[in-house]
Parts: C-alpha cells; structure tokens; sequence
C-alpha cells in the first residue's frame, strides 16, 4: 500500500477503503474479484462499486481463496493497471502473481495435510513453524 500511495495516493485511498469494506463483510464475492492468473489461484481485488459514487480504480491488490473458502482471503502485493493488457505482459505483477500462487498451493497444502485448521475464518497452526514457508 506504501509503494501505491508514492504512484497515486488517490487510488491508495481508494483500494483502503475497499478493503475496509470488505474486512466487516462475511465472505468474499465473486463479484469483488478479478481472475488474473486462476489457472495458479490468483485474482485482483478490484471491484470498487461497493463504494458509493467510485470511479474506475487502476489499482490491483493480488489475492488468493484459501482452501477453497470464500471466508478467508490470502492477499500479496499489487499493482497498478495502467494498461489494457494481461497481467503475464506486466513483468513485476506477473512475478507478483506466480509468487502468491505458489504461497496459496504450500498453504493450501498443509491445510490437506492437517498441519494448518480452517476454524471458522481463523487459520490455527498445529505447529510452531506451521506458517514458516
């Protein structure tokens, strides 16, 4: 968030306010989402009409579902769409993305495993280094 508020404090704001919203919300719709590579998990947080009177917001924050659950969000870094074009043309999100969605599939991993409990929309770690990737 730091490094979008040095490009475009507006947008910033914006995608804080979002995120807010959807912090009070009780799952994550799909409707909140945009699939940049669903082939590794990975969408954008995008949809700003949830905010009253939001204008289009270049602004993308990198999310994957956990386990499948629409409860429970694992967000990476983002970017800013200043371009109509896929997100594998945009060399550092693209990075971003490949990076997240190996995250979610060694998280999602030792969820199928046990090592990690989904309990309501906590993550309870069996473990001491339960989380350490």
């Amino acid at each position: 968030m730091r490094s979008l508020e040095d490009v475009d404090y507006q947008s910033a704001k914006r995608l804080w306010l979002f995120m807010s919203h959807l912090r009070s919300a009780m799952y994550v719709r799909e409707q909140q989402i945009r699939p940049e590579r669903p082939e590794i998990g990975v969408y954008a947080l995008y949809n700003h009409e949830e905010v009253p009177r939001a204008t289009y917001n270049p602004s993308r924050l990198l999310c994957s579902y956990v386990s499948g659950a629409n409860n429970i969000l694992l967000v990476g870094s983002g970017f800013v769409k200043d371009r109509d074009e896929p997100i594998q043309m945009n060399e550092q999100a693209n990075q971003e993305a490949t990076f997240l969605g190996n995250m979610a599939r060694q998280l999602n991993d030792r969820i199928d495993s046990g090592e990690i409990l989904i309990v309501g929309s906590d993550l309870i770690p069996i473990h001491s280094d339960s989380f350490h990737f």
